[in-house]
């Protein structure tokens, strides 16, 4: 199972929280792609090249930090192209990391905004961060 990271550029999570979560998917999946979401939701290209593959936390998240510069920010993010991505490249699972308020999708979408993990399914959005108990 290959996953599929959308990271967009005008999203305002802090750097050590996106490498800790870099760091876990790594540790999960072993294999990871990026691809990096600009402006409205538009896919930047670096020579002909779409998506790029994730070798470590830290060099991804230096990335990032470069790229930011190059995006200016709108308001809703629009996951259009990215759906189309996902789905020529035939993976399972895409990981949006953004905090940005996302228009609707008619696929299942896992959404990272810093803090949780969340699913998008059209319009409704499911927590999937475990609650802790108090009874032990």
């Amino acid at each position: 199972m290959k996953l599929l990271i959308a990271m967009d550029l005008n999203s305002s999570i802090e750097y050590s929280r996106l490498r800790k979560f870099v760091e876990s998917l790594l540790y999960k999946f072993r294999d990871v792609d990026v691809t990096f979401l600009i402006d409205d939701g538009s896919i930047l290209k670096l020579g002909n090249d779409e998506v790029f593959k994730v070798s470590d936390p830290d060099s991804f998240v230096e990335l990032t930090k470069d790229l930011k510069s190059i995006s200016t920010k709108k308001g809703n993010l629009r996951i259009g192209n990215i759906i189309r991505l996902k789905r020529e490249l035939g993976r399972s699972i895409l990981v949006l990391v953004s905090n940005r308020k996302v228009k609707n999708s008619d696929e299942l979408i896992l959404v990272y905004n810093g803090k949780k993990i969340s699913a998008l399914i059209g319009n409704n959005i499911l927590h999937l961060n475990p609650t802790t108990s108090n009874n032990r």
